[in-house]
């Protein structure tokens, strides 16, 4: 486990949370730790973190369509100020340090260690786990978690593709062509490629064509984003796909049920 993530659940145990109703008081867990929360403008920030020796100012810019948004970016400066206060006594934060998921290869990446700590700290572990259940992936379950633990569809998401034991990935293009991708654990240890260009041939290319699309979980043939033979074109996987307009942003969520795909793996991989 990262040093995130095993902070956040130190901090979940200590001041003994464990259920979602008491992770709605983020900011008095701010409070509890040393760090006071306020909102205020920021120039070319979403949050920022003023550490003056073991007490801590997060400043998150205040934004009322987004409240889900304005969570994660104070727990995201939270994370920095557990981890990261004897490095700096100013950590100024954009959108684009905010959704850092990816590190710094060879590196200590301080941005990715936050998200990672504030994703833990907003949707445990044991908690989520226990919501999932049985439930079988799909955008409906994605939106009901995120309503129950108060986080936006992205961090539910990325969080979902942590815990799951099923072969999932969320595929985020724009302009016809795959922009980033998270995938399950479960799917990463199969070696499949995800085809960098959306195909004819998927819900994807049909939402960004404006055409209307199946609310649940629907069979492609799973060539039309794998990258596999074409002798395996009867291969099938589950998508569901929705768009994003003010985004330009497309998201198809994939799910390769166990079967003959998954058991015939190796085979399938050029």
């Amino acid at each position: 486990m990262n040093e995130g993530r095993a902070r956040a659940q130190e901090i979940l145990r200590e001041l003994r949370i464990d259920s979602p109703e008491m992770l709605a008081h983020l900011k008095e867990i701010c409070c509890e730790r040393g760090a006071f929360v306020k909102e205020g403008e920021l120039e070319n920030s979403e949050a920022r973190l003023v550490v003056h020796g073991k007490k801590g100012i997060i400043t998150v810019k205040p934004n009322l369509s987004y409240a889900t948004r304005m969570r994660f970016s104070i727990a995201h400066e939270l994370g920095h100020f557990e981890l990261h206060r004897g490095l700096s006594s100013l950590m100024s934060c954009d959108q684009n340090a905010i959704n850092d998921w990816g590190g710094k290869r060879g590196s200590r990446d301080l941005e990715t260690e936050a998200n990672e700590f504030a994703s833990e700290l907003l949707l445990p572990e044991q908690l989520v786990s226990n919501f999932i259940g049985s439930e079988k992936p799909s955008l409906a379950l994605m939106e009901k978690i995120a309503a129950y633990f108060g986080t936006s569809l992205f961090a539910t998401l990325r969080r979902f593709m942590d815990l799951t034991p099923e072969a999932c990935a969320a595929i985020f293009h724009r302009d016809g062509f795959v922009a980033y991708m998270w995938q399950s654990k479960n799917f990463q240890s199969h070696g499949y490629r995800i085809k960098g260009q959306v195909q004819r041939y998927t819900y994807a290319h049909d939402v960004f064509e404006g055409k209307s699309v199946p609310k649940e979980m629907s069979e492609v043939e799973a060539i039309n984003w794998l990258k596999i033979p074409h002798w395996h074109r009867e291969e099938m996987l589950k998508e569901e796909a929705t768009y994003f307009p003010k985004l330009r942003l497309g998201l198809s969520l994939l799910w390769m049920e166990e079967g003959a795909l998954l058991k015939r793996s190796k085979t399938l991989i050029q």
